[in-house]
């Protein structure tokens, strides 16, 4: 089954059957949350990104290039008769 059908098959009201709506907190949730969850912090830690410096600027520029190219050029090769 694919998913779209899943999600369809999970909205569709069926005729006699009771909707029951998701629980919240106040109405019979279970789950405690947790308000500074995804804060940022400032303290620095090793995987903060840093930007980006020239030389990568320069090979992020080449690796487009030729990433389009190849697209482009087998594209043109699937075109053109052989």
């Amino acid at each position: 089954m694919s998913a779209l059908g899943a999600i369809q098959s999970a909205i569709v009201a069926i005729p006699g059957e009771k909707v029951v709506v998701p629980v919240t907190n106040s109405t019979g949730g279970t789950s405690v949350g947790n308000p500074s969850a995804g804060a940022v912090t400032q303290e620095p830690t090793k995987f903060q990104i840093q930007p980006a410096t020239a030389a990568e600027r320069v090979a992020a520029g080449f690796l487009t290039v030729g990433i389009l190219g190849s697209v482009i050029g087998g594209g043109v090769f699937m075109v053109l008769e052989g």
